[in-house]
């Protein structure tokens, strides 16, 4: 791997109806930098991301990201995604579909940091988006912090914030560099 290229490997679970938890999948990404940070603050990357899903009727997934970031100053960061996700596999959906991130984020000088994350889902990109209570949007804070080793933890909740969304999302993530 080179500087301008990184990949993950990333494992979620799922509590179905209160439940014990299940897998629900196995993502890979390849993250590419094409333009590395300029002297405003700004970086763009493009990401590649192939899912498979657990469960016999689920589909998997592929995915094409842009992702922007912008260094405001030592404390404050902001991020923007733009998804294109499709399913492929058993019950797949014949479209790709249009999703958004974003997050506002404060990092403290004993590296802990707070953000805002939102989470969007409008739909196809062949069918109508319907209006917003059609769509998932979901917003919610994270705290996050450095563990031993090279191990960052984050914890939060995602809260609904049209009809469509889950009521709320627990946010758990341990990640480790390289």
């Amino acid at each position: 791997m080179t500087d301008a290229l990184r990949w993950r490997l990333i494992a979620a679970w799922e509590d179905p109806a209160n439940g014990d938890l299940e897998l629900d999948y196995v993502q890979g990404e390849l993250l590419w930098q094409i333009l590395e940070t300029t002297p405003s603050g700004y970086a763009s990357a493009i990401r590649f991301d192939a899912r498979i899903s657990e469960g016999d009727n689920t589909p998997h997934e592929i995915g094409l990201n842009w992702t922007n970031q912008w260094t405001l100053n030592d404390q404050w960061r902001l991020r923007a995604l733009v998804l294109f996700d499709r399913d492929v596999g058993p019950n797949a959906k014949d479209d790709w579909i249009l999703e958004t991130r974003a997050s506002l984020s404060r990092r403290f000088e004993n590296g802990y940091r707070i953000t805002l994350e939102s989470f969007n889902e409008f739909g196809g990109l062949d069918a109508d988006f319907g209006g917003f209570d059609d769509q998932s949007h979901q917003l919610g804070p994270v705290l996050s912090g450095p563990l031993a080793y090279d191990v960052d933890w984050s914890a939060g909740v995602l809260f609904g914030l049209s009809d469509s969304a889950p009521e709320q999302d627990l946010v758990l993530r341990l990640s480790r560099s390289f």
